[in-house]
């Protein structure tokens, strides 16, 4: 936990020809040890961010889509969980396209342009099938770039 402590290491510079990006990869220890000190909290950011962020945008844990349910051995709805069964919850997968084309449009028409506009700090899962607006915003993202 020394590392996750210090955050010696751990963070990643990209260069991507038009814009920079640092990633952070922790491994679930390692981010509970930061969420309970207010102090790795700042120390994270303070090593992510290039420029002062005046918007935080928070997009972990938002399953239920046909991916999660697919990756997931046992749905359990007592825990929270969407899905009835084995399914996501629409009426179709064609519903389900059409729910990730509305989002994959939101994201690139009004969230990343925001994130952009704010220099945002944008905490998403590094897991795709376990959030469908991280999976989206990454790729509306990826093809901005």
């Amino acid at each position: 936990m020394l590392k996750a402590k210090t955050m010696y290491k751990m963070v990643e510079e990209l260069d991507l020809g038009n814009s920079a990006v640092k990633l952070l990869f922790l491994k679930n220890k390692q981010a509970q040890t930061i969420t309970k000190d207010p102090a790795l909290i700042d120390l994270m950011i303070d090593k992510l961010v290039i420029k002062p962020a005046s918007l935080v945008i928070n997009m972990l844990n938002s399953q239920g889509f046909q991916a999660w349910i697919d990756a997931v051995s046992v749905v359990q709805r007592n825990k929270g969980h969407a899905g009835v069964g084995n399914k996501a919850p629409f009426l179709s997968i064609d519903d389900e396209s059409r729910a990730m084309r509305l989002l994959d449009d939101f994201m690139a028409t009004i969230l990343i342009p925001l994130a952009a506009k704010t220099s945002a700090l944008v905490i998403c899962c590094a897991t795709p099938c376990n959030c469908i607006l991280s999976t989206s915003f990454t790729r509306m993202w990826r093809q901005q770039v």
